[in-house]
């Protein structure tokens, strides 16, 4: 099998015009190579002590998705439905980011998301007690 070097077609043998099927179409027979997108459900910013759910969804039904954080590997989850989701909980300002995800099939990596800004901000649940209040 050959890997063309800058794009997702392999062919029997290099320079054979016959045969050049897509990695995406030869794992999904969907037309087009696969796109990935990702969201926070809900959308919006997050206040301290929020949850949310950050989405990422793709066209196809098999492999994996990976969610990058700062561009380092945080979580990997299973398509399933053509989503995969991560939940942030209890949010601090630690989960504020630049947030991407990869959909991952067969090893290889057939689409990356746009990256998708988290803010944590605004008035969370947090009490912090003030001087000569007495808790």
């Amino acid at each position: 099998m050959y890997l063309h070097p800058t794009s997702a077609f392999y062919s029997p043998s290099p320079g054979s015009p016959r045969g050049l099927l897509s990695v995406w179409q030869h794992l999904c027979p969907c037309a087009g190579a696969p796109t990935i997108s990702i969201f926070l459900k809900p959308p919006g910013v997050i206040p301290p002590g929020g949850s949310t759910i950050i989405c990422c969804s793709c066209q196809g039904d098999e492999g994996n998705v990976v969610l990058y954080k700062d561009g380092k590997q945080l979580r990997t989850r299973e398509l399933q439905d053509g989503r995969a989701e991560f939940p942030i909980t209890n949010a601090t300002q630690k989960d504020a980011g630049p947030y991407s995800c990869h959909y991952v099939a067969g090893g290889t990596v057939l689409a990356r998301s746009e990256t998708l800004e988290v803010m944590v901000k605004g008035e969370g649940c947090a009490v912090t007690p003030s001087r000569g209040i007495r808790l």
